[in-house]
């Protein structure tokens, strides 16, 4: 037979439990684990969308250059004073959007008629993955609205409303066309275009206290629509000095700007980059001594 066995007189069973301190610590221990997690998860989702947009800036360069090499010209940053149709429109056929393309009545305004209709088609390879939108694009509100885009090309250094335009674009009612032996400073030296957002938390709609944010559009060929310069704070989140940052790139990324450049390769510059080194790339012709590191 068994014999059970009854505790001593006077004894006290323990049962194993964590005490509060020690649970305290390790909830805190997870607390940390999660958010080291967290953080790794966002950072690798960031650097997919990063890579994501030099993808759409590398396409958008490339598209540039096969325009080169069927018109021996790159496209017009704007058909300035009679159409207005931007040099994206003018690269549609290369984008893999023909169809798209031949629907332009290219001789009559992009905001004509039919044309209005088709710049407000949304394309994804113009809107990189990073950027946010404050507001609905196209707005009732907001006159000449297209769909949303997250790139410009880049016309230069200097304010595009008043030129010269010294960039890898000009206009149409410039002096000449922009050709690859017109880009002395050297393909990997020279923006050719970059990345704009709709992050100005000081651009409001008129007369109202509406976000507007922005106004980056593939279709119409007016500064901060689909061009850009460097005449502004390179990567302002705020309108700083005066109008320039309106059309200065500037990007949603939290460690730079994405630029692609003549030679159609595509790095990120830093929002610490210094002024006169980023004007020197932002210009096709200043024979400044500089290179293209962030």
């Amino acid at each position: 037979m068994l014999a059970l066995r009854s505790a001593p007189v006077g004894s006290v069973r323990v049962r194993a439990a964590f005490t509060l301190i020690e649970l305290l610590v390790v909830l805190a221990i997870v607390g940390i684990l999660v958010g080291l997690l967290l953080s790794a998860v966002q950072a690798a989702r960031e650097s997919g969308r990063r890579s994501s947009c030099q993808n759409n800036l590398r396409q958008l360069a490339l598209a540039m250059h096969l325009h080169h090499d069927a018109q021996g010209r790159f496209p017009f940053a704007s058909q300035w004073g009679t159409t207005f149709h931007s040099a994206f429109t003018s690269a549609l056929p290369y984008l893999e959007q023909s169809n798209l393309h031949q629907r332009f009545d290219l001789t009559q305004s992009v905001f004509h008629g039919t044309n209005n209709q088709l710049i407000k088609e949304t394309l994804p390879g113009f809107l990189c993955p990073t950027m946010d939108l404050p507001r609905p694009v196209p707005h009732p509100k907001a006159p000449y609205e297209g769909a949303p885009a997250s790139y410009a090309v880049c016309v230069g250094s200097q304010n595009p409303w008043r030129g010269p335009r010294n960039g890898a674009f000009v206009f149409s009612s410039d002096q000449f066309a922009t050709t690859l032996g017109r880009i002395q400073d050297g393909t990997s030296n020279t923006i050719l275009l970059g990345e704009m957002d709709y992050g100005l938390q000081n651009y409001f709609f008129a007369g109202t206290d509406k976000l507007r944010g922005g106004v980056v559009q593939w279709g119409i060929g007016y500064p901060g629509f689909s061009i850009a310069t460097t005449a502004g704070v390179f990567n302002a989140q705020a309108l700083v000095s005066g109008f320039d940052e309106f059309h200065t790139f500037r990007s949603d990324h939290p460690n730079g700007v994405n630029m692609a450049f003549a030679d159609a390769a595509v790095r990120m510059l830093s929002p610490d980059i210094d002024a006169a080194v980023l004007d020197a790339l932002a210009t096709r012709n200043g024979r400044e001594a500089v290179t293209a590191s962030p």
